[in-house]
């Protein structure tokens, strides 16, 4: 068993929260962050159904996708669908925690789980919109510039793309007086030093930024050490909406709207552009994807597939492109299997991953 906080300390160093669009309220929604965990069960929806079946398995932590509180709330009627739940969670011992947009970014999340059930090759994010780097500069005595640079890197510095313990180091000389209260690593109190330095320049995610300072502090020689932090315009492209990808072969569209519908098990898509043509470069964003149909036809796509598409958004198609609604669930459910993927990973055998049973799409074909 683990307990919640250990568990949510975890996953947020795979999943950042702050990633989160900036409306959005993933993270922990309800309980006790101190109680100990055996069972996790996950959905993308937190129902009654699903507050049951986690009593029933004896979960005491519900994993979901959408947040199951998303707005403030004034009151809590336990009369209704919302306090009614709440009232079950309390009562039950059952914590909740949401990942939603920043699950909808992880470079193994949702849209990344549709485009590998439809087998796309060569997937990347189709929009990188946060700007999450930091740069930390740091003036280090030379003989200690090695050491510093891998306490950084191993608090989480330095990391771009495939590499790992990047740095740029530039010799310099520094100046300081310490005062009769200083101790200084090299030089005299109350003399003026020059001595030897590296101007020492590693990136880092801004959610590792008090990670980065204490280790630089716990590693650094100097008494009291100088550093710089800045932010960045930088991209981290590990984390973005939706992925473009290829498929193996060039292939009739009507086809491949085929397959997708067998693949999400719907009776049908809503489509706009022409649909006599052949796909291969798809475009895809599970969940309401809407605004990113100009970014999908930007990536030179042959066909964009998301969700909860309104009339007018269809008419962007033209010639350009082909557009398929999908449904919101329907493009997401397969996030899932991700999810309970990673959590296995991070917790197994200490936790066990359930992935609920219940089917909770409120929409039904008719």
């Amino acid at each position: 068993m683990m307990l919640i906080r250990e568990i949510i300390k975890k996953f947020e160093e795979i999943v950042p929260k702050q990633i989160e669009w900036e409306k959005d309220n993933s993270g922990f929604q309800l309980g006790d962050a101190g109680r100990e965990v055996e069972k996790i069960l996950i959905c993308l929806e937190l129902t009654e159904a699903v507050v049951e079946e986690a009593k029933e398995i004896n979960a005491s932590l519900i994993f979901t996708h959408h947040p199951f509180i998303f707005h403030s709330i004034k009151t809590i009627n336990l009369r209704s669908a919302l306090g009614s739940i709440i009232e079950k969670l309390i009562k039950s011992d059952i914590s909740v925690y949401s990942a939603h947009t920043n699950f909808d970014q992880y470079k193994n999340g949702i849209s990344y789980a549709l485009g590998n059930k439809l087998n796309l090759k060569e997937m990347r994010p189709l929009v990188v919109e946060g700007e999450h780097y930091y740069k930390i500069t740091a003036f280090v005595p030379e003989e200690s510039a090695d050491k510093v640079a891998l306490a950084l890197s191993e608090a989480g510095a330095g990391n771009i793309g495939n590499y790992s313990e990047c740095s740029f180091q530039s010799p310099g000389e520094g100046s300081f007086r310490g005062s009769t209260e200083s101790n200084p690593y090299l030089g005299t109190k109350g003399e003026k030093e020059k001595v030897k330095e590296i101007k020492l320049e590693m990136i880092f995610p801004k959610w590792k930024e008090s990670g980065i300072v204490k280790a630089l502090r716990l590693s650094h020689p100097y008494e009291e050490p100088a550093f710089d932090i800045i932010p960045l315009k930088n991209k981290i492209p590990e984390f973005g909406y939706g992925v473009t990808g290829e498929l193996e072969h060039e292939t009739p569209a009507k086809e491949f709207l085929t397959l997708l519908k067998k693949t999400l098990n719907i009776p049908f898509i809503k489509c706009a552009g022409n649909l006599n043509k052949n796909v291969k470069r798809i475009s895809l964003l599970g969940g309401s994807g809407g605004n990113y149909i100009n970014t999908a036809i930007k990536e030179g796509s042959d066909i964009f597939i998301t969700a909860d598409l309104s009339y007018h958004m269809f008419f962007n198609a033209d010639e350009k492109i082909i557009i398929a609604d999908a449904g919101h669930y329907e493009t997401e459910i397969f996030g899932l299997t991700e999810l309970q993927r990673l959590l296995e990973q991070l917790f197994s055998p200490e936790v066990i991953i359930i992935k609920t049973k219940n089917i909770t799409n409120p929409i039904i074909y008719f």
